[in-house]
C-alpha cells in the first residue's frame, strides 16, 4: 500500500503541474489574440478565454502544491512505520572503544610500614637425586650354527638276479648250510669277503633280515 501511495501522489502532482503549464501557455496565446483582434467582440472573447485558462492553470498549480504537501505529510508516517514490528531496520555500527589498561605504578611504602613487614625466610630448594642407571639387559648368546652333518657313505650293495632266487649259505660252497632263501630282486649289503671254491666265486653278504653268509656271484648283480 505504501508503494502505491508513493507512486500515485507524485504522479498526480506532476500531472497537475503539466496541466497548469498547458493552460498558462493557452492564456498567453489568448492574450495575444485579444490584442490583435480588430473588433471588440473578438477582443472580449479572447480575454474571457484567457481568464478561464488562467483560472484553470492556477487551479492545476494549486492541486500540484496540495499533492506535494500530502506527500511531505506522509513522510513522518513512513518513518514511524519503519519502527513497527516486522520491519527490518539496519542498525548503525556502534563505535568500538578500546580500553587501554592503566599501568599500575607501585607507590613507595613508608619507611615505618616497610619495617613492620614480616621477614620471609628463603624456602629451601629440593635437590634432585639422580636415579640409578637403568640396567642394560644382557644379550642372550646366539646359538652357534652347527656344521651340516656330512653324508655317511652308504655300503656297497648287490641285487639278487637269478629269475627265482638264491640260497644264502654259511660257507662259500654249494655244500654249505642253507641259511636263508633270498628272493629275486633282494638287495644285499656287500661284506669284504670274496672266495672261490674252484667252480663258483662266492661273495660274502648281509641279508635284509640281518643274516650274514655267502651267495654265488653269478646269481647277483653289483650295484654302482
Amino acid at each position: 500500500m505504501t508503494a502505491v501511495v508513493n507512486f500515485v501522489i507524485p504522479f498526480l502532482a506532476v500531472s497537475a503541474f503539466i496541466v497548469a503549464v498547458y493552460f498558462a501557455i493557452r492564456a498567453f496565446r489568448y492574450k495575444g489574440q485579444s490584442v490583435k483582434a480588430t473588433y471588440n467582440v473578438g477582443q472580449v472573447e479572447a480575454r474571457r478565454a484567457m481568464q478561464v485558462d488562467v483560472i484553470r492553470a492556477s487551479a492545476a498549480f494549486l492541486v500540484g502544491l496540495i499533492m506535494l504537501g500530502v506527500m511531505g505529510w506522509l513522510n513522518p508516517f513512513r518513518a514511524d512505520a519503519s519502527n513497527e514490528p516486522g520491519t527490518s531496520v539496519e542498525a548503525e555500527p556502534s563505535p568500538v572503544v578500546t580500553l587501554t589498561p592503566a599501568t599500575a605504578v607501585p607507590s613507595p611504602l613508608p619507611t615505618k610500614a616497610a619495617d613492620e613487614l614480616p621477614i620471609i625466610e628463603p624456602i629451601a630448594t629440593a635437590t634432585a637425586v639422580p636415579l640409578p642407571p637403568t640396567p642394560t639387559p644382557l644379550l642372550t648368546p646366539t646359538d652357534t650354527a652347527l656344521p651340516p652333518p656330512t653324508d655317511t657313505p652308504q655300503p656297497a650293495t648287490a641285487t639278487v638276479q637269478s629269475g627265482v632266487g638264491v640260497w644264502l649259505r654259511s660257507v662259500p660252497s654249494t655244500d654249505g648250510e642253507q641259511v636263508e632263501w633270498l628272493l629275486d630282486g633282494t638287495i644285499l649289503e656287500l661284506l669284504p669277503g670274496l672266495e672261490s671254491d674252484g667252480e663258483l666265486d662266492w661273495q660274502q653278504v648281509k641279508a635284509p633280515s640281518g643274516n650274514e653268509g655267502w651267495v654265488a656271484v653269478p646269481f647277483i648283480v653289483y650295484n654302482e
